[in-house]
């Protein structure tokens, strides 16, 4: 089951494609219909909205990476349809932006300054969340960074920088996570990756590598 973001048409294609299953044979089989056939997923917008707003619903949410760009958009979308949210990010500034955003919509939200690559922090993170929300239902783990270059002249150190934060925070999201989504009575993981998991390009083999390892 798909969940549109607020955000439509000016997200790219990864955000909505990334939601779409939580099995990777349905990501695949989705991936598939999505990219020959768009309009199917448009044809289907309105039926899959109207059940939006139970789905979400007095859940509590972690979302990571949500001081801008798809996870704010993520946060903003969760908001509407009544989930409470804590909200992690290293950008102090722009994550408490969020946050205001989604409390003025009425919902429940509280910022948590996270480097999403470090196994204590991300523990404290989802510690402190369910301490603060009296639980969780979600994760979404969306923190990633993006490094471009030749893979001739491309830094080891930027390889590792990459490995060790897109596909390593999710891993810690739910190495840290599932205990307390065990503790709820079950739960949802969405692990946020980029279509160059599935095509890549020039001068992006370090960044589909990492976000194929998602």
């Amino acid at each position: 089951r798909s969940l549109s973001l607020e955000a439509g048409d000016r997200c790219p294609p990864v955000a909505r494609l990334s939601v779409l299953s939580v099995s990777q044979e349905g990501l695949r089989t989705r991936t598939t219909r999505w990219l020959q056939r768009p309009s199917k997923l448009q044809d289907n917008r309105e039926e899959n909205r109207k059940d939006r707003h139970m789905e979400l619903e007095g859940k509590r949410a972690v979302i990571t990476g949500a001081a801008t760009g798809i996870g704010r958009a993520t946060a903003i979308a969760f908001a509407q349809n009544g989930a409470e949210l804590v909200i992690a990010d290293i950008n102090d500034e722009d994550g408490e932006r969020t946050v205001s955003e989604v409390q003025d919509l009425g919902a429940k939200a509280t910022f948590q300054h996270c480097d999403e690559s470090d196994a204590n922090a991300m523990c404290d993170l989802m510690t402190n969340a369910a301490e603060t929300m009296g639980g969780i239902d979600v994760i979404v783990n969306n923190a990633g960074m993006q490094r471009s270059g030749a893979v001739t002249e491309f830094e080891e150190s930027e390889w590792d920088a990459l490995m060790g934060t897109n596909p390593r925070s999710c891993f810690l999201g739910a190495k840290y996570g599932v205990p307390f989504l065990r503790d709820s009575g079950g739960g949802s993981i969405v692990n946020m990756a980029s279509i160059a998991a599935l095509k890549g390009g020039p001068g992006m083999t370090a960044y589909a590598a990492s976000n194929g390892a998602i």
